[in-house]
């Protein structure tokens, strides 16, 4: 058995509570903030292709430079002393660190005339 509770009242969280309580030994249970939704991810990945025609970069350019903007860039050295840069993956993001490289797409978007539509124009409200 496996069940997900998004905890939105105190009817849910009661209703965890008990869950948990009745599980046996042995098994896992994880509490984690709410990661970003298919919507945002659909929306987001839209907005990128639409600015990456709209710009001449190409589709993982704009991504790149959008990820770098946004969530910075991690340096790491290997093994044979060389520094390497890369942007973290938006993978794992939060709602809301997520919610932010949509924010950064739309604005990036609007500052060279590439109108992109809104998420309700495609259902992703």
């Amino acid at each position: 058995m496996e069940a997900t509770y998004i905890i939105k009242s105190d009817r849910v969280k009661a209703n965890c509570l008990t869950a948990v309580a009745s599980i046996p030994d042995g098994w896992v249970v994880s509490i984690r903030k709410p990661g970003k939704s298919n919507a945002q991810r659909s929306y987001w990945h839209m907005a990128v292709g639409l600015l990456a025609e709209h710009s001449g970069y190409t589709l993982e350019q704009t991504k790149y430079l959008i990820k770098e903007a946004v969530l910075g860039v991690e340096k790491f050295t290997d093994k044979k002393g060389k520094d390497h840069y890369l942007v973290p993956s938006s993978e794992s993001l939060s709602k809301e660190d997520y919610s932010r490289l949509i924010d950064y797409t739309l604005m990036a978007a609007g500052k060279i005339g590439c109108v992109i539509p809104s998420a309700t124009d495609y259902g992703l409200e």
